[in-house]
């Protein structure tokens, strides 16, 4: 009788799928908010303020947003 390789995913891949699908959704989300706010906005800094466009203001704040919790997973990995 032959043995069959079982077609089973890894938890780790499965985890890593999810994530993948996760980071998808909020990329799609993230232009979809983008696309619809095109109006220029104001942006108060410390020293002063600026103008810019809405849509590049949110695509800057999620790119942030993702360094940041990227340094942050590394902070916890170094910790473990």
């Amino acid at each position: 009788m032959e043995k069959h390789a079982e077609e089973s995913t890894a938890p780790s891949d499965r985890g890593r799928t999810v994530r993948l699908v996760a980071l998808a959704v909020l990329v799609l989300i993230t232009l979809a908010l983008a696309i619809d706010n095109r109006q220029d906005v104001t942006i108060g800094w410390v020293v002063g303020e600026s103008t810019a466009p809405l849509a590049l203001a949110l695509a800057v704040t999620f790119l942030l947003g993702l360094g940041v919790g990227w340094l942050g997973a590394l902070h916890r990995n170094r910790q473990a």
